[in-house]
């Protein structure tokens, strides 16, 4: 069991490192730009690697790209954000006909918390729901942008929905989605893809199932039973959707309001104010790893750069399209946070016991995660010296950078595409260990038991605080 584990987690490495050479090669080539164009190998492992991370950095200007160059982006984004559940699908067909029941608890581990479903058509719904919510979110954004007089709608529409469902924030302009500050339709409908990205496949099938159950009540057979059997058969949401739903509010509302009182008269300063509302609350959920922005990073308060931060490393939700820890990695450490030392036992959160497994994976990742973030940001420190020690930018720039690529956000305070050949490879280093690596940590089961873990060592404490 612990073999083919970690054959499947092998198998993931491979298969987007097998999308990062496809891509880099394509990006090299001169049919990807406008006039013919070369890109250096570092820009074009950059840009294929943020692409198939569903980041949305860029170290070249879109305006640069061809059609044909913004096709394979698209393709690269969407090969990369259906990664996971491409990556399943071939796992699951290629070395037995049945799915066993390591392959899954592989895919529960990500995808669903069920006992008992079909791992096939779990899959096959995913995609169906992303294929419908993408259209739709085509369908809109096409029709706001021909009301701009874009005169490439339907392209750049089908090319702004996938990447914003992807939750990779790359957009066909120079300035990002500057432009559409004071667009609400454009707005809204970018931030409704965003959030149904990263709300997590899990979160939808039980939101619609539990509303279904109410509207249509108990599905037991006979009408005698129907009523005895009712309120039994009545679905409830689950824990892990209560959390997760509870965890994008409070985000979401919180960071809209807090961006509404910090940049008022600061970054928001020349908008309306039913405007203003409409960027922060954009501003709140990009910040959650979409990488869009309608105001330049750099515009924003020192305030609101450190709860960019918090954002950003928070991520989506486990299951999406999102990157960063996860809400619930962070709902789970913050809960147990606030444990005295005299509970025992379990965690306990809305009458439901947490195993202490669940809570051990949340601190592993959260602990991995700022790991691999200061290594990350100490080497692109040692790489930028020089423009550190001309004031190019600073410090700040650089983990903001380093924290954006590392959470697959894509966000960035404009100094991408000043950095050196070596601070690339870094930041695609990052990149790649944000989307493969925490999900990586995800899948990972639990050490088989061994003997020694049957025999007891003595006590002894260790002073803390």
């Amino acid at each position: 069991m612990s073999f083919k584990l970690q054959s499947a987690n092998s198998r993931l490495f491979a298969y987007f490192i097998f999308l990062a050479i496809t891509g880099t090669f394509l990006f090299l080539c001169p049919f990807s730009y406008k006039g013919g164009q070369w890109a250096a190998p570092e820009d074009a492992l950059f840009m294929a690697v943020s692409a198939i991370c569903v980041t949305g950095l860029s170290v070249l200007d879109m305006a640069v790209f061809s059609r044909a160059g913004m096709i394979v982006l698209m393709l690269l984004v969407e090969a990369g954000g259906l990664g996971l559940v491409t990556f399943f699908s071939i796992y699951l067909a290629m070395p037995s006909k049945k799915v066993s029941y390591v392959d899954k608890k592989l895919i529960r581990e990500f995808f669903t918390d069920e006992s008992k479903i079909n791992i096939h058509r779990l899959l096959f719904r995913i995609v169906g729901t992303t294929l419908i919510i993408q259209t739709v979110g085509a369908i809109l954004l096409s029709v706001f942008l021909y009301r701009t007089g874009e005169q490439n709608n339907i392209f750049y529409g089908v090319f702004l929905s996938i990447t914003s469902f992807c939750n990779a924030g790359f957009a066909p302009y120079s300035d990002n989605l500057q432009q559409f500050s004071v667009n609400v339709p454009v707005c809204l409908t970018i931030c409704f893809l965003i959030v149904a990205g990263g709300i997590g496949f899990t979160v939808m099938a039980d939101t619609a199932g539990t509303i279904k159950s109410k509207m249509t009540g108990s599905q037991g057979k006979g009408r005698k039973k129907k009523k005895e059997e009712g309120q039994s058969r009545k679905k409830r949401l689950s824990l892990h959707s209560r959390v997760v739903l509870l965890m994008t509010g409070i985000l979401v509302g919180g960071g809209c309001t807090f961006f509404l009182i910090t940049e008022w008269n600061n970054a928001f300063s020349g908008l309306p104010a039913g405007k203003k509302i409409v960027n922060a609350l954009l501003q709140s959920i990009t910040l959650r790893t979409a990488g869009f922005e309608t105001v330049a990073q750099s515009d924003f308060t020192p305030a609101s750069y450190v709860i960019s931060l918090l954002f950003m490393l928070t991520g989506g939700n486990p299951g999406s399209m999102a990157g960063g820890i996860k809400t619930t990695t962070l709902f789970l450490v913050i809960c147990y946070s606030f444990r005295s030392s005299e509970d025992k036992g379990e965690m306990s959160l809305m009458g439901r016991d947490i195993s202490q497994s669940s809570v051990d994976k949340a601190i592993g990742i959260l602990v991995k995660a700022m790991s691999l973030l200061l290594i990350a940001t100490i080497a692109l420190c040692f790489s930028e010296r020089a423009a550190l020690r001309a004031g190019a930018f600073s410090i700040s720039d650089l983990i903001f950078e380093t924290v954006s690529a590392f959470t697959t956000t894509g966000l960035s305070r404009g100094i991408t595409s000043e950095l050196t050949a070596l601070s690339k490879i870094i930041l695609s280093a990052a990149m790649f260990a944000g989307r493969t690596g925490i999900t990586a940590m995800v899948l990972r089961p639990g050490k088989a038991r061994k003997i020694e873990s049957l025999s007891e060592f003595p006590h002894e404490d260790i002073l803390v605080g």
